[in-house]
């Protein structure tokens, strides 16, 4: 009895505190459901602009009251769980990051006439998904988890109704994305059939490489459909087919949303993954994700010299990135992943950056801007804006002094160091990104030197909206300042998971 009371005392308490984020979370997402099926169409249009503040609320709160609660490594739900300074960093850099892109969507959708209040519900249910994705320490959670993530997302692509195209990117998005569930748990299933293991902490104890015949075999086997449908989340080739038509048909807020949040989600899971379980067969790991970035590289470098729609290029620049962070990924030394966490925080911000320009100058003359040939008026209707969105594109193409200069240097400096053969394939990859640099600068030639030099008329901008954008600019330009800093910060990150 004292033994039960000093358990009911000292941990369930303690238990409660830590699961804080995500019982608020499923509180906001319940009232979210309820505010959205008692407001009439009719109110809609209010409602979903005086919603939106009232969630950025709350998640701001969320953001702070997290920051004040301990960091500890503990584990749950019969070590199903798993917490530790890694995901509750990044839990927070997902809520900054959704209350960046929550703000910019507000806007959209009001003008765009969309008047959806479940898209709150949605985005509510993601983030909570997302932050037991950073937490799962179970094969089943993980699923569950993943599971929970791709409906969401395939709601969100076909957030037009009404819109072919974002009606057919939804389909697309959902066949193949059931397929990759399909291969997915088919791998899950046969490494429990091998293993009779589902969790990452036991598996620590597991030793693969001293298997023989079938059993490593059957390892190796189920761990590819694994990788497989890591790779299709992450938008690898040759698993990428989906990615430029998903991004072209959906809705412009949500290609920002599917551009940060799952990917930034996907990958710190796997830095868990591979430093829990994988460790133990590195070539599996490294056959796997080095072959799909040096495809992703290629395929998204000249297949996106001929875009001009703004969306699908992005699209072929995202799997090049992916690319890059795919071949760091491959040989899972703690230099590498913390050279990841660098390269990938930056990126997602200038991707930020360009969408929340995209969205600031989303009618320009009555016309939705759609193409490149639309940013020929971006010089004379606002030059101060121009220059920082053409900073930003800059940064993305590699140009020193800025940071995606020097995040790349890290990231190819530290596939440098490897063996000859590995090393002349990046070599490769490293002149083949040059030429990705090439449809970047194309956005400041249509910005700078196709442009009508006297404004028709003057647009005005959303106060808060520009100074948020410049604020994103300059921490771009300031990074470089704090850039030792972060790389230092990530390696003790990586350090902490793998004690």
């Amino acid at each position: 009895m004292d033994f039960f009371y000093f358990y009911k005392s000292m941990f369930f308490a303690n238990d409660i505190l830590f699961f804080l984020p995500e019982i608020y979370l499923t509180c906001l997402v319940i009232i979210s459901l309820l505010v959205g099926t008692f407001i009439t169409a009719m109110f809609a249009n209010i409602a979903i602009i005086s919603f939106g503040w009232f969630t950025l609320y709350l998640l701001c709160l969320l953001l702070y009251v997290g920051a004040q609660l301990p960091v500890h490594d503990y584990f749950l739900l019969g070590y199903q769980y798993l917490s530790d300074p890694l995901n509750y960093t990044f839990k927070g850099v997902l809520l900054l990051f959704l209350i960046i892109i929550l703000y910019t969507s507000m806007g959209y959708f009001f003008h765009e006439r969309i008047f959806f209040l479940e898209y709150f519900f949605f985005i509510g249910f993601f983030i909570l998904s997302a932050f037991f994705l950073l937490s799962a320490n179970d094969f089943s959670l993980f699923y569950v988890v993943i599971e929970l993530q791709a409906l969401i997302l395939y709601t969100l692509a076909t957030l037009k109704r009404y819109n072919i195209f974002s009606a057919e990117s939804g389909l697309k998005y959902f066949v193949l994305g059931a397929f990759s569930s399909g291969l997915l748990l088919f791998g899950i299933s046969l490494f429990y059939g091998f293993a009779g293991l589902l969790n990452f902490y036991e598996m620590r104890f597991l030793n693969i490489v001293s298997c023989e015949g079938l059993t490593y075999y059957g390892f190796s086997f189920a761990l590819v459909f694994i990788l497989v449908a890591f790779l299709f989340k992450m938008a690898g080739a040759p698993f990428h087919i989906w990615v430029p038509d998903v991004y072209e048909g959906s809705p412009t807020p949500v290609v920002l949303f599917f551009a940060v949040l799952p990917k930034l989600a996907i990958i710190i899971f796997l830095i868990r993954f591979y430093v829990l379980f994988l460790s133990e067969m590195p070539a599996i790991w490294h056959i796997s994700f080095f072959t799909s970035g040096i495809l992703s590289v290629l395929w998204g470098t000249f297949a996106g010299l001929n875009q001009f729609n703004i969306k699908r290029l992005y699209a072929y620049s995202a799997i090049v990135n992916v690319g890059y962070l795919l071949l760091v990924l491959s040989y899972g030394t703690i230099e590498n992943l913390a050279s990841v966490i660098n390269y990938l925080l930056p990126y997602l911000l200038a991707t930020c950056s360009v969408f929340f320009v995209i969205l600031l100058f989303r009618k320009l003359d009555g016309r939705k801007i759609r193409s490149l040939v639309d940013y020929r008026f971006f010089f004379s209707y606002n030059t101060l804006f121009a220059g920082l969105f053409s900073l930003v594109f800059f940064s993305l193409a590699g140009i020193p002094p800025l940071v995606g200069f020097f995040t790349k240097f890290f990231l190819f400096k530290s596939l440098f160091t490897l063996d000859l053969m590995a090393t002349s394939l990046v070599f490769v990859v490293l002149i083949i990104s040059t030429v990705s640099a090439f449809y970047y600068i194309r956005v400041v030639r249509f910005t700078f030197f196709t442009t009508l030099r006297f404004p028709i008329f003057f647009l005005e901008l959303d106060m808060v909206a520009s100074f948020l954008f410049v604020a994103i600019v300059f921490f771009l330009i300031l990074f470089v300042l704090i850039q030792p800093l972060v790389l230092v910060s990530s390696y003790n990150l990586v350090c902490l998971v793998s004690l």
